[in-house]
């Protein structure tokens, strides 16, 4: 099941989206770090793909959440990003 992993990753942003939306009212805007591996293979860049798309569609969805996504190239960059 190819799509497990994107819709993990989905569920994850979105479940953090709204359980900050409700401070929403209490803050100019609410910050979503998500640090992922840098695109070695197609896998990777069709999650990473993926990740920003659900960046697009949250931040119009929630105008005051600013979705920061990064890049790392090995767990440690991952880890402190």
């Amino acid at each position: 099941d190819k799509m497990k992993p994107f819709s993990k990753l989905g569920a994850m942003v979105m479940t953090g989206a709204l359980a900050m939306s409700a401070t929403l009212a209490h803050a100019d805007t609410i910050k979503i770090g998500v640090s992922y591996p840098t695109p070695t293979h197609a896998w990777a860049a069709g999650m990473n793909w993926h990740a920003e798309q659900a960046e697009k569609r949250l931040e119009a969805l929630y105008p005051d959440v600013d979705m920061i996504l990064v890049n790392s190239s090995d767990p440690s960059a991952q880890a402190s990003a």
